[in-house]
């Protein structure tokens, strides 16, 4: 069975998620995100590696100087594209460690868990944290989470249920 490709996913996606006459968004979920990355292969891997994606696609579309995979992982989709001179989102900063300060998305989200655990397993794969551990009692009854960042800096916060006494 061949794998649809990202530009399909997308469009699949946006019809997805887009309301019919008479129709409204009130149960729309989480589908797809897309990331302009440096390297397809690099972030594909590391995404594989560390978030347990499963890489449906690895190729380069139909224009000269585009590559793209399609990564998927309990029914969430993230297509990951790389633009032959595209621009790395934290030259255009003054200060990187605000990344925040570009629109568009910046954050990836996951639930896990054990957030401290996933902490440490992601340090000894030698992923570095780029916040540390820390409890945010106003989500989802209380969370534990913490951010590290991709190959190319996007950041990736991992939240986990927030056990009473840390």
């Amino acid at each position: 069975m061949k794998c649809p490709t990202a530009a399909a996913i997308l469009l699949s996606a946006l019809c997805a998620i887009s309301p019919a006459a008479g129709q409204d968004t009130a149960s729309a979920r989480p589908f797809l995100a897309a990331l302009s990355v440096t390297s397809v292969p690099r972030t594909a891997g590391w995404y594989r590696d560390h978030f347990g994606f499963r890489i449906l696609s690895l190729d380069s579309l139909s224009r000269p100087g585009i590559a793209a995979a399609l990564l998927e992982r309990n029914g969430f989709y993230l297509e990951i594209v790389s633009v032959a001179g595209s621009r790395h989102r934290l030259d255009a900063l003054p200060n990187p460690a605000t990344n925040g300060s570009l629109q568009g998305l910046y954050k990836l989200g996951f639930w896990v868990p054990d957030a401290d655990s996933a902490a440490q397993a992601l340090q000894r794969a030698g992923v570095s944290l780029y916040r540390p551990l820390g409890a945010d009692s106003s989500l989802a009854g209380g969370v534990r989470y913490f951010l590290v960042r991709d190959p190319d800096s996007t950041v990736v916060q991992v939240f986990g249920p927030l056990r009473r006494g840390r």
